[in-house]
């Protein structure tokens, strides 16, 4: 069989390295079962069936946030999914087909929501979407009161919903800035888990009928710094960790070895200042331009992603002025990129 070659690939090419993903994959799942804790872990990053079992083994206890990755993973055998974004009635129908067959939870922040929901052939399972300090979708973990107001509607009946417990998304330890510590990642950490547990214990206390309520949280960042406060919850759901990234390494979830994806690309245009290469925003994505959009390690780790087009990616070097012409012939060429992904 002929050896592989780089140069044998179009470009720009999405390049993966399943033996650090294995190896991410492993880790993550060590690191729940050290706290005691279920892990769910998100699909969203790489969308396949094949990395999606490395993650879940038993093909059991994941989370999608599109109908087309829930019907995906649902059709290749996943169960027990986790539809990770508050249900909305246009998505409904495509919902409830999978959930007749399999078993599928929902979010929901609002009573109202619940009156849209269609009868099914079994009751709906439904999560509770709090936020502990992560502006999105989940309702402030301070407002007991509305909470406990969803919580009644669903406890009061039963032969339409299951209630599954509290869901939260600590999408706070992604923001970047100068306090963007590990520590500070440790501390959002044990303020998650004291606010979660808190709300836990004032709803049990409210009804106890519901006891014990489940409370889960999680993300890359997150999960890459675990505190001893993680044996108090019951779920993690990160799902970055199975390639990670340069944004991830820059927040100290893990090192550069870690990361076990990389895009390709060859450089199409030379000019005196600058360098063009095939991979645009299509291939390498907008997020982190506070990072340069990402990493290049080939040829050396001095250039930098100065801007992009849908197409074309404009590459600089961070030092000196240099004439690229003398050091690039429009050679073959494939920086390594690494970048946020969520």
């Amino acid at each position: 069989m002929k050896a592989f070659n780089f140069e044998d690939l179009s470009t720009p090419a999405f390049i993966v390295d399943l033996d650090v993903v294995k190896r991410n994959c492993q880790n993550m799942i060590d690191m729940a079962k050290k706290y005691d804790c279920v892990l769910r872990p998100h699909m969203k990053t790489h969308k396949t069936l094949e990395i999606g079992e490395l993650m879940a083994p038993s093909k059991k206890k994941i989370s999608v946030s599109t109908l087309a990755e829930l019907e995906f993973f649902a059709n290749g055998g996943f169960d027990d999914i986790l539809f990770a974004i508050p249900i909305t009635e246009d998505k409904l129908k495509r919902v409830k087909a999978i959930h007749e067959q399999k078993d599928v939870s929902i979010l929901v922040n609002t009573v109202e929501v619940l009156e849209i929901l269609e009868d099914c052939n079994k009751p709906w399972k439904v999560l509770i979407e709090v936020s502990t300090g992560y502006e999105r979708s989940g309702i402030n973990v301070e407002e007991e009161a509305k909470i406990s107001k969803i919580l009644s509607r669903l406890l009061a009946a039963p032969d339409r919903f299951t209630f599954m417990g509290i869901y939260n998304h600590c999408g706070h330890t992604y923001l970047r800035n100068k306090d963007s510590t590990v520590e500070k990642i440790e501390e959002m950490n044990k303020e998650t888990v004291a606010k979660l547990k808190k709300l836990r214990d004032h709803l049990e206390d409210q009804f106890e009928d519901a006891a014990p309520i489940f409370i889960g949280t999680g993300s890359t960042p997150g999960c890459g710094q675990p505190v001893d406060e993680f044996g108090e919850l019951d779920e993690l759901h990160p799902g970055n960790y199975c390639f990670y990234d340069y944004c991830q390494e820059t927040l100290g979830s893990c090192k550069e070895a870690d990361i076990g994806a990389f895009v390709l690309s060859r450089v199409n245009s030379v000019f005196e200042s600058y360098i063009v290469i095939d991979a645009g925003f299509l291939a390498i994505s907008k997020d982190s331009p506070e990072l340069d959009f990402g990493k290049v390690l080939a040829p050396n780790d001095d250039m930098f992603i100065s801007g992009m087009s849908q197409e074309a990616g404009k590459l600089k070097l961070k030092s000196g002025d240099f004439d690229l012409r003398k050091d690039f012939n429009n050679q073959f060429f494939h920086p390594q990129i690494y970048y946020d992904m969520l």
